[in-house]
């Protein structure tokens, strides 16, 4: 009788915690909000209607996969009612969210007096790479790779784009193709050189638009143009192949291919990806902050 009574009891807490802690993520509320975020250097928090379901919750079950075994990343929800006792309507009046907006994202970093917020305008703006996308755009000193990305390489990429020092990249260059030498497994290898053939691409984007900056009065070049115009020149023209380039394998991923190949060219994506989220383009970032 008494093992039954336990087994019960263990039933129901293990019921409890599927409730409360789904795929990795974490369901928080007006009470528990505090002091769980408290606990991680940095927090995604998904603000939705309660009991949400359809293509948006299961790509926000995706992105919860990735922080797994991720110790200082926490993906929770915030599931807010209507309707009832209004459950979590503070927290949302708190952070001045629209519930017509739902679902709404804020990305909270230690150390930051506000979160970064992220809602999109379609359906494909809540896909879980958009979303994961988002995370890893921002500062938050933890790594959240994509499938086909490679931590060292994808540190590489950021400092390759945010350097403005051709001789700099050039060197960014040199320490990934040695890297790209030591890499052991076919999948690996295959990921590192997509990301250093991307930096001689872009290298060589740099070198032209350098030779322009530089070329004489009367042979082409524009003498009018200050330094930070060429270099915001340079900046859009990285913008422009980065992005030419992603629409080309997107439009090669609807085509009949095998699931390796399908695969690769995902990983390919995921890595351009890791380029793009840190070029600026007439000053602005690609992903959007909205507080």
């Amino acid at each position: 009788m008494m093992n039954r009574c336990l087994l019960a009891v263990g039933v129901v807490f293990i019921s409890i915690l599927q409730l409360v802690f789904g795929k990795g993520q974490v369901s928080l509320d007006s009470h528990n909000f505090d002091k769980i975020l408290s606990k991680f250097h940095t927090t995604l928090v998904k603000f939705d209607a309660a009991f949400p379901f359809g293509p948006k919750h299961e790509a926000f079950l995706v992105v919860a996969e990735t922080s797994k075994h991720k110790p200082d990343f926490l993906v929770a929800e915030v599931g807010v009612k209507d309707y009832g006792d209004r459950d979590n309507e503070d927290l949302v009046k708190r952070f001045k969210l629209d519930s017509k907006q739902f679902p709404v994202y804020l990305l909270f970093v230690q150390g930051n007096e506000k979160p970064y917020s992220y809602h999109g305008s379609s359906d494909e703006d809540y896909s879980a790479d958009k979303i994961i996308s988002f995370v890893r755009s921002k500062d938050t000193g933890i790594w959240i790779g994509a499938p086909g990305c490679l931590q060292d390489f994808d540190r590489l990429a950021k400092q390759f784009i945010q350097s403005a020092c051709p001789h700099q990249r050039k060197g960014l260059l040199k320490s990934s193709e040695d890297l790209w030498d030591n890499v052991q497994t076919q999948s690996a290898r295959r990921s590192a050189e997509v990301y250093v053939k991307t930096m001689r691409k872009l290298l060589e984007l740099g070198g032209a638009a350098a030779r322009s900056a530089t070329m004489p009065p009367g042979h082409g070049g524009n003498e009018e143009k200050s330094t930070n115009e060429n270099v915001k020149t340079d900046s859009n023209k990285e913008s422009e192949y980065l992005s030419r380039e992603k629409s080309r394998i997107t439009g090669l991923l609807r085509e009949k291919m095998s699931d390796q190949k399908k695969e690769d060219l995902k990983a390919r994506l995921n890595i351009l990806d890791s380029f793009a989220l840190y070029v600026r383009k007439d000053g602005e970032n690609s992903v959007r902050d909205e507080l």
